[in-house]
């Protein structure tokens, strides 16, 4: 059944600032992902913005490209990526209204909550493909450098605890933090830090501050007073949100890499310790090989 645009918004005031204020959901399962991204980005209210995500280049590039001509891969995940969601039509603006800065504050929240749901969802869907045992997740945290992003743009940080087994390339837990940002029209940025620490990391997920500060720590030789730390994220997303399920397996593709690259990273590790439970196994094996001791490894590309 079809729904209008900004359906449920009631009463009228919230309709005529929704449509000032909000950038529509659409979705439509008919047309491949690339193709309902770029419509939500080129509905984003804030023209600078806009500009910034659409440029010619990306215009050119989404026009000219074909379909037919891409890989079995790339068709096949064009083909994942299709949800079930329903096309929508532009909805003309009308009379201009401003809304208060707590109400702008409070849209920015709620759509906040919901882009984290969207990751716990990503997440579940990998968890449920057996691809590792268990999860824990962080309380919402805090970097010193967040409060500049924090004047324009809500800010929320969580990390994830995640335990594989070491058949599945895990030699230890690998930790996943999550970085959102967004805005009050669902423009958001979403990105990653994979890790996998050190032994000598002191490991309390109900404190990532402190997992930081010890990360900083060892990665500072000198031993400099008051060392911050700092690391790039993967970008795993920078666009106009959507909350459906096509936008969840967007997530979970994009945190699935990032994870085949980390572990792809401690491959080396992983190795030794097999032929280490190996020759533990063999008649008259006494020694246990080299000891080596892991370093923190922190991954934030996928190429």
């Amino acid at each position: 059944m079809k729904k209008e645009l900004f359906d449920g918004y009631d009463p009228y005031t919230n309709l005529v600032i929704a449509i000032k204020e909000d950038s529509p959901i659409i979705s439509n399962g008919l047309y491949p992902f690339s193709t309902v991204q770029i419509a939500r980005d080129l509905l984003l209210k804030d023209w600078k913005t806009r500009l910034t995500i659409c440029p010619d280049k990306r215009i050119e590039e989404f026009y000219s490209m074909d379909a037919m001509e891409m890989d079995d891969v790339s068709k096949e995940i064009e083909l994942f990526l299709s949800g079930t969601s329903e096309h929508r039509e532009k909805f003309e603006a009308i009379e201009k209204l401003s809304r208060s800065i707590q109400e702008k504050n409070q849209q920015k929240k709620k759509i906040s909550e919901k882009i984290e749901q969207v990751i716990e969802k990503a997440i579940e869907k990998l968890k449920s493909a057996n691809l590792f045992k268990e999860t824990e997740k962080s309380s919402c945290f805090y970097f010193e450098s967040d409060s500049e992003s924090g004047k324009t743009l809500a800010v929320r940080n969580f990390m994830y605890r995640i335990d594989g087994e070491l058949a599945r390339g895990f030699p230890r837990p690998l930790f996943l933090t999550v970085a959102l940002r967004n805005d009050e029209n669902s423009f958001a940025t979403i990105g990653l830090l994979a890790m996998f620490l050190s032994p000598f990391i002191k490991i309390n997920t109900s404190d990532p501050i402190q997992i930081f500060r010890q990360i900083a720590k060892e990665q500072n030789p000198f031993n400099k007073p008051n060392v911050k730390f700092e690391s790039e994220t993967y970008q795993a997303f920078n666009g106009t949100i959507g909350f459906d399920d096509q936008f969840v397996d967007k997530v979970a593709l994009e945190v699935l890499k990032l994870i085949r690259i980390a572990l792809k990273g401690v491959d080396d590790e992983v190795k030794l310790e097999l032929e280490r439970r190996e020759n533990s196994l063999k008649d008259g094996y006494k020694g246990q090989g080299p000891l080596v001791v892991p370093r923190t490894k922190l991954f934030t590309r996928i190429s």
